[in-house]
């Protein structure tokens, strides 16, 4: 699953976030980076 976020101001900057989820063993499971990437990176 894959969903963007409203658009909200956080410390003063517009933050358009965007959370990537998997299911596994019936529940939901917000992924995450292991290690900081840059912006626009392909998920695969």
């Amino acid at each position: 699953m894959l969903v963007n976020l409203e658009p909200k101001p956080l410390r003063g900057v517009e933050s358009r976030g965007m959370a990537l989820a998997a299911q596994a063993e019936g529940k939901l499971c917000i992924i995450t980076p292991e290690k900081e990437i840059a912006p626009g990176a392909v998920v695969k």
